[in-house]
């Protein structure tokens, strides 16, 4: 985890908000913003380690991540 944020607004159809983003460092060297589900929000920190998931959202693929294990 690079940096993250919890947004409140604008709600967007298809979230429930408030929601945790994360700007996430891959391994391969590339940066994804994602949500970040799974995790209170007091625990998410910078430099914590996540894993990716792929699940529909509105009808498309969405990266989302959550505390790796």
């Amino acid at each position: 985890m690079h940096s993250f944020v919890v947004m409140h607004h604008p709600p967007v159809p298809g979230y429930d908000f408030p929601v945790a983003v994360g700007l996430i460092d891959l391994d391969e060297g590339t940066r994804l913003v994602a949500n970040i589900e799974d995790c209170a929000f007091e625990d998410i920190h910078i430099g914590m380690k996540v894993e990716c998931r792929i699940e529909e959202r509105g009808g498309i693929a969405v990266p989302v991540f959550a505390p790796a294990h």
